[in-house]
């Protein structure tokens, strides 16, 4: 029989969703039967839009009250106990699709149903296995006693050790999983002559994110300002954004400019292998993939949602990957500077193919496969 692994993500940004999709791949090509799941699809309605699109609207209105919630629940106190009470009790639900499809491993992409599935190792024999998809180890990912920990960076792993000495043993530095087409690169001036670009001119990829935040239009105009710039803005699923500047935002002292929508993954990861640098929030999965790709980053803050994104973003500085800016002005005095002097943009990349873990996937997938048929090796 085949060894079942099932997926567990949860809708709540783009990140957990890319990352166990590139893990289910990856376990087809070794013969794994899969599944990937919503966990928020077996939760009752108002939980899940609480959970979702609460998320969502806090990010965008009231940023730094997600900032003080991250915080907080990143303390084994109240807040804590009480959001681990209810991700067990509003996922009932799913025990019976996880009793159904009876998986010998369950991988969580999200810490949300990690009690849920600790739960019912009493009824059966199942390992649980967690891809951290933030380069900070949260006090929800430790929930539940995971079997193993999948880590972005070897830091995040000294920091899971801090506050979870158990891991150790139980552990594999991976990156964050994503999708292979972000790892299958051409050299960067071969990229974007293939897209019809020029070549040599220095060129940004602007994002905010599928969320989108912060003055997106100013800190594109920002942009406009460095001269001979090839400029990719993607608005993601923001229809709204994207209307706002088609009809606001012009070239100015831009070589290209082109105002994109929601893009396929391929062509995002297009985009990323042309361009030199990326602008925007360093989500975990956004970070991931510039580094596969070897971008530069620049964090703009009013992008950055407080909490874990300003643990990304003390990465890619500490790494010497990225630069964090804090205004419009800014922005644009930064960018300008980068690619004045190119040493420092050259540095940046080469970090950032150095931290890259294309490979995650594959790596994961290995050892969940692992997992999966341990008992049956040492059985036999």
């Amino acid at each position: 029989m085949k060894p079942r692994v099932l997926i567990i993500h949860a809708s709540t940004g783009n990140g957990h969703l890319s990352a166990a999709n590139a893990v289910d791949l990856a376990l087809q090509e070794l013969g794994v039967e899969t599944r990937v799941i919503d966990g928020l699809d077996f939760a009752p309605r108002a939980f899940r839009t609480w959970y979702g699109g609460g998320y969502e609207a806090t990010v965008r209105m009231k940023p730094e009250l997600w900032g003080w919630l991250y915080k907080i629940s990143d303390d084994p106190g109240f807040a804590y106990h009480v959001q681990t009470l209810a991700d067990s009790a509003f996922l009932n639900k799913l025990e019976k699709e996880i009793l159904s499809f009876r998986p010998d491993v369950v991988v969580c992409t999200h810490s949300l149903p990690q009690p849920k599935v600790a739960e019912l190792r009493e009824k059966l024999p199942l390992k649980m296995a967690v891809v951290v998809t933030d380069l900070y180890p949260h006090l929800m990912w430790h929930r539940g006693e995971p079997d193993f920990f999948f880590l972005p960076q070897d830091w995040s792993y000294t920091e899971l050790l801090k506050r979870y000495p158990a891991a150790e043993g139980k552990c594999m530095i991976t990156g964050i999983p994503v999708n292979r087409a972000f790892s299958h690169a051409l050299p960067r001036a071969q990229a974007a002559e293939a897209m019809g670009h020029c070549p040599t001119a220095p060129t940004v990829l602007l994002t905010a994110g599928g969320i989108g935040a912060g003055d997106f239009l100013g800190a594109a105009e920002a942009l406009t300002t460095v001269p001979d710039l090839q400029l990719f803005v993607v608005c993601g699923r923001n229809d709204r954004l994207y209307e706002k500047l088609t009809k606001h935002l012009q070239p100015g002292k831009t070589k290209c400019l082109r105002i994109l929508k929601r893009l396929p993954v391929e062509e995002m990861a297009k985009i990323m292998h042309a361009a030199h640098l990326v602008v925007g929030k360093p989500g975990g999965l956004t970070v991931s993939e510039a580094l596969a790709a070897g971008c530069a980053f620049v964090v703009h803050e009013p992008f950055l949602i407080p909490g874990q994104e300003e643990d990304n973003a003390r990465f890619l500085v500490e790494r010497k990957i990225g630069l964090v800016t804090h205004d419009n002005a800014e922005l644009g005095e930064t960018v300008r500077h980068l690619f004045e002097s190119r040493d420092e943009i050259v540095k940046m990349r080469a970090n950032a193919l150095y931290a890259g873990m294309p490979g995650s996937a594959m790596q994961i997938a290995t050892k969940v496969l692992e997992l999966a048929t341990l008992d049956t090796v040492a059985a036999s």
